[in-house]
């Protein structure tokens, strides 16, 4: 017999905690200074497009004013593992398992997943997830773009990954600094020829 795994992993519980981010969060955005945050949980619409989107199993309906508290409850749980003062460990199990307490399981083919149906299953399911991610904490990172804010595992060999993506966050701030130290006037000097 395999393995038994859960139905969704750590990748789909990264897509939860970022539905809330900044501005630039969205890669072909040239956020601005003044634009706010964007939270894909305000809406049952834009809550199953971003979900979707990050390929997390969505049913076609939309969810409930009582789902969307149950995933925005899940995602501060999941963001906070992220904050440059992560909650102790023991005391985060401690609430995952309080929120854990009513959710049934069952083996479905060699995965384990919710019994309940539409929404609420989705959000049982990233439950498992979460701990998943939780595990690999010490790899958990913020974008170090601040306009971005995505949440994603570094897997990086030293562990000194810096942005979500490097062609998109790394390179825009890359240039923004290059740009910035221009107007200042304290960028490198071409060396003349020798």
């Amino acid at each position: 017999m395999n393995g038994v795994t859960w139905r969704l992993g750590h990748e789909s519980a990264l897509g939860l905690a970022n539905t809330i981010h900044g501005p630039a969060g969205h890669r072909r955005h040239r956020a601005g200074d003044d634009e706010p945050s964007h939270d894909h949980l305000e809406t049952a619409e834009a809550a199953r497009d971003f979900l979707v989107h990050h390929e997390v199993p969505a049913p076609i309906d939309l969810p409930t004013a009582a789902q969307l508290a149950r995933l925005r409850a899940l995602r501060t749980r999941i963001r906070a593992l992220a904050a440059a003062d992560p909650p102790d460990p023991d005391q985060w199990r401690l609430e995952i398992n309080a929120a854990f307490a009513d959710i049934r399981f069952r083996l479905d083919g060699d995965a384990l997943r919710s019994v309940a149906p539409g929404w609420d299953g989705v959000i049982d399911d990233l439950f498992p997830a979460a701990i998943d991610l939780a595990d690999r904490h010490d790899r958990l990172r913020t974008c170090g773009n601040p306009r971005c804010r995505f949440l994603f595992v570094d897997r990086s060999r030293r562990g000194s990954r810096i942005w979500c993506e490097m062609a998109v966050c790394g390179n825009r701030m890359k240039v923004g600094r290059h740009r910035r130290n221009l107007a200042l006037g304290s960028a490198t000097p071409a060396q003349p020829p020798r």
